[in-house]
């Protein structure tokens, strides 16, 4: 345990936390097993490299494994905790893994089907379930993440995002056995109904809001489709949990699988995708459309069902109220937004840009619905 000696010497502050050097003393005794091909060499030297990063109820650990003059690996680990806000305590690590373990079972079922595959499909490679520690250890991924890759190499990009939608279609009807279901108008109209409630309740104006939900209702009851296709869903399919290299595309976090409509993992990727405009002028809208039409062609043999448009919207109506609160990554639009703050003109702003955005996606969804094609590619004319 020398190489553990030797990193609570150089990394003071890491040492004093119990449960990042219980991870480290384990990934130290097992690094044989995680990296077979290298068992042979001179044990290696285990570092915490970065210390703990909450996000949500998880927390992020990362570890990097030298194996002196030949290579180091990374890994991360994520610990599932009890309360999902403030800095990280030993005492919030939850003692109900269940979620966690889902989460290593869905990823190693994954892992099993895509792993050897020639046509760029994968997922990180887990190594290890720790349900005492309720720890899950992970390979970290290669290349880049999407979302960056997005907004700087086009012709990469197109790839990756056709690998996306055949990943997702594999996951859907390969890693699971898909059903269909009868689709029901009315439980559609009563989700889009609530959503509009929590909008309203934060001050978007209700003449719009209703015009919006009137189009939406009246396009679920026309439609022609009446059946949807159901699986196990990735839950969290978005641009920064899946990383990309010129070779293919790893996925990983796969702690919101669930049963539900198919339709409702491809709506929040193509919600997703689209918010790469919002706040940032630079980021062409045929662009997001190009991409959009290169991962729904991924995914469907022909042409999109109408249908995935009305799962658009519902998605851009969760995306609308929780950005309100937060609408841009870009530097300058979340300046913008926080002098607005600052000088109590935010509601001002959020009314001006923000509700006339999320207004003009959701319209353009709706027109994927009733005349069919792409539902996040812009119409003109």
């Amino acid at each position: 345990m020398s190489a553990i000696a030797e990193n609570q010497a150089a990394h003071p502050g890491v040492a004093g936390d119990d449960l990042q050097q219980e991870i480290l003393a384990r990934i130290d005794r097992r690094s044989a097993t995680y990296f077979p091909s290298l068992a042979g060499v001179r044990a290696p030297e285990v570092v915490c490299r970065r210390r703990s990063d909450s996000h949500g109820f998880s927390v992020l650990l990362e570890y990097d494994v030298i194996f002196a003059g030949i290579e180091t690996k990374h890994i991360f680990a994520k610990v599932r905790r009890d309360s999902r806000f403030g800095p990280y305590r030993r005492e919030d690590v939850t003692r109900a893994p269940a979620l966690l373990q889902r989460e290593f079972e869905e990823l190693s079922k994954a892992d099993r089907y895509f792993r050897g595959r020639a046509d760029g499909l994968g997922v990180v490679r887990p190594l290890d379930y720790w349900d005492e520690l309720n720890t899950v250890l992970i390979e970290k991924a290669s290349g880049c993440d999407l979302e960056i890759l997005a907004r700087s190499d086009e012709a990469a990009s197109l790839r990756a995002f056709t690998r996306c939608g055949q990943w997702l279609r594999a996951f859907h009807q390969d890693v699971h056995e898909p059903q269909t279901r009868v689709w029901d108008p009315e439980a559609c109209r009563q989700r889009l109904v609530a959503r509009r409630d929590k909008l309203a309740a934060l001050g978007v104006p209700a003449t719009g809001l209703d015009r919006l939900l009137r189009r939406a209702i009246d396009a679920a009851r026309v439609s022609p489709q009446r059946e949807v296709p159901c699986s196990v869903l990735h839950g969290d399919y978005k641009l920064r949990h899946i990383w990309a290299t010129p070779d293919g595309i790893q996925v990983f976090d796969f702690g919101n699988v669930h049963a539900g409509d198919c339709y409702a993992d491809i709506a929040l990727f193509l919600v997703e995708l689209s918010v790469l405009r919002l706040g940032n002028p630079w980021f062409q809208s045929r662009k997001a459309g190009r991409y959009a039409e290169a991962f729904l062609g991924g995914y469907f043999p022909a042409e999109p069902p109408p249908l995935v448009g009305l799962y658009v919207v519902e998605a851009l109506l969760k995306k609308w109220r929780r950005r309100l609160r937060r609408w841009s990554k870009a530097t300058m639009a979340a300046t913008l937004q926080t002098c607005a703050r600052r000088m109590g003109a935010a509601p001002v702003v959020d009314r001006w840009y923000v509700d006339r955005w999320f207004a003009a996606r959701i319209e353009e969804s709706l027109g994927a619905v009733v005349f069919g094609g792409n539902p996040a590619v812009e119409r003109h004319g």
